[in-house]
């Protein structure tokens, strides 16, 4: 718990700083096998809900640039009867869901973010919805794990953003860049919402 209290550190004492300077610092990793995992699930058609959702789970390192790695390391896809038939939205999940991601976070597999896809090329924008629901979700994930980073990543077929709640954070940070590894090798730079 301590190495990962020393690598969030630097990040939180800079929160004062712009978010675009704090942005820069924060890159999210993800193995090549990991993300075409999460796109399968994401594109898999449901009853009734537009879209999908699941829960990537990350744990925290340092860069050498004194920047905050985050690293994707397990993916969580939700079962259909966890939707809820709400024609208001793209797609609603029941609390069963988000109990078991928070379960999750409890057993120690790290930081939680909402994941979900857009389906269209270029950078993805959160919606409205997504801006208004998300921050109460991520403060449930943030009660369950307090010393991990939590976060939400949109996907579009060949683009991605994430935010990023630090332990203790009200606010999130966007990512300043997101990476996944393999072949081929994709990396979506930016901060902008």
């Amino acid at each position: 718990m301590s190495s990962i209290n020393q690598t969030l550190n630097p990040i939180q004492k800079s929160t004062r700083r712009t978010e675009k300077k704090l942005a820069t610092r924060i890159t999210l990793r993800i193995p090549g096998a990991l993300y075409r995992r999460i796109k399968c699930d994401l594109e898999r058609p449901h009853p009734f809900a537009a879209e999908r959702i699941g829960f990537l789970f990350v744990r925290a390192g340092s860069l050498e640039t004194n920047g905050l790695l985050l690293l994707g390391h397990g993916y969580h896809a939700l079962a259909d009867e966890r939707y809820m038939d709400d024609p208001e939205a793209g797609a609603r999940i029941d609390s069963g869901a988000i109990r078991e991601a928070m379960q999750r976070v409890l057993d120690g597999e790290g930081g939680a973010f909402h994941v979900h896809l857009h389906d269209h090329d270029g950078r993805p924008r959160y919606s409205g919805m997504d801006l208004s629901e998300q921050p109460s979700l991520i403060r449930s994930f943030q009660i369950a794990g307090s010393t991990s980073p939590h976060g939400t990543l949109v996907l579009s077929q060949n683009n991605g953003i994430a935010s990023v709640w630090l332990p203790g954070s009200k606010e999130p940070v966007n990512a300043g860049r997101i990476s996944i590894v393999g072949a081929p090798m994709l990396m979506w730079e930016g901060t902008r919402k």
